[in-house]
């Protein structure tokens, strides 16, 4: 059903988005801890929000673990 690509893709995934969870970067979190708002028209707003941050770290893993298919297999 899934091949080792998505696996691997979907689990590197998970740890990845734990570990931005528990850092909580000034780029996507305020001082307490919660999540900025997405948008660039105050400073309580930024444009790298998390929503933004997983997609462009899902499609990026997913295509590395493809280019290590192509490479390895």
């Amino acid at each position: 059903m899934f091949t080792s690509r998505t696996m691997y893709s979907v689990i590197v995934f998970i740890m990845s988005m734990i570990l931005i969870f528990i850092t909580k970067p000034k780029l996507a979190f305020d001082k307490n801890g919660t999540l900025k708002k997405f948008g660039i028209n105050d400073k309580s707003s930024t444009v790298y929000s998390v929503g933004v941050l997983s997609v462009v770290l899902a499609v990026l893993i997913f295509y590395l673990f493809c280019i290590i298919d192509l490479i390895f297999e």
